[in-house]
C-alpha cells in the first residue's frame, strides 16, 4: 500500500496531545483513569489524522498528462455507489482491461480497483461519522452489496472493523 504524508494544520492541539502523554507517561501510575486519560489522547490524535485524510483531496494523479487515464478517475468517482467492472470501465474508454490498469498505474501509482476501493472506503469513514445508518444503508451508498462485504474490504484496509472505527472516532 502506498504511503502518503498528512498534514495535521492544528499543530498546537498535536503538540498538547504529545505533552500530555509523555507527562502521563512519566508519572508512572497505571490507575485506570490514567489509562483513560492517555486512550483519550490517543483517540484524539487518530481522530486529527483521520479528519484530515478524508478532507485531502483523493488521490491525485501522479502525471497529468494522461487525459484519458485523469476521465477514467472521475469516472470512477462519480460511479463509485454503482458496481463498477474493469473489463467494462475499459471497453467504455476505448482500451483493454490490461492497458487500463498499465495506464492508470503508471498515471496514479495504484491500479484502477485500489482507486475505487480508496474512494469508497474515506466515502465511508465519512458515513460512519457524520451518520446513525447501519452498515447495510452504508454499504448501497459505497458502491458495495452488503454490509459484510464493506465491512470486510474496510477492515483490510483500515485495519479495524467499521464499528470500531465509528467508536473510535465520534464523540
Amino acid at each position: 500500500m502506498e504511503q502518503r504524508k498528512i498534514r495535521l494544520p492544528q499543530v498546537r492541539r498535536l503538540s498538547e496531545n504529545y505533552a500530555s502523554l509523555r507527562q502521563a507517561d512519566q508519572q508512572l501510575s497505571f490507575g485506570s483513569d490514567d489509562q483513560k486519560l492517555k486512550q483519550h489522547y490517543l483517540a484524539d490524535i487518530w481522530l486529527m489524522i483521520a479528519q484530515q485524510a478524508m478532507e485531502s483531496p483523493d488521490t491525485g494523479p501522479l502525471q497529468d498528462h494522461d487525459e484519458l487515464i485523469r476521465d477514467v478517475a472521475i469516472f470512477l468517482t462519480h460511479h463509485a455507489h454503482e458496481s463498477v467492472e474493469m473489463r467494462d470501465v475499459a471497453h467504455r474508454f476505448g482500451m483493454t482491461p490490461v492497458q487500463l490498469i498499465r495506464r492508470f498505474k503508471n498515471s496514479y501509482g495504484v491500479n484502477p480497483l485500489q482507486y475505487l476501493t480508496t474512494f469508497r472506503v474515506k466515502q465511508a469513514c465519512r458515513l460512519l461519522l457524520t451518520t446513525e445508518w447501519t452498515l447495510d444503508v452504508i454499504a448501497g451508498r459505497c458502491g458495495y452489496e452488503t454490509g459484510f462485504y464493506l465491512s470486510r474490504v474496510f477492515g483490510k484496509t483500515m485495519g479495524m472493523s467499521p464499528s470500531e472505527f465509528r467508536k473510535q472516532n465520534r464523540y
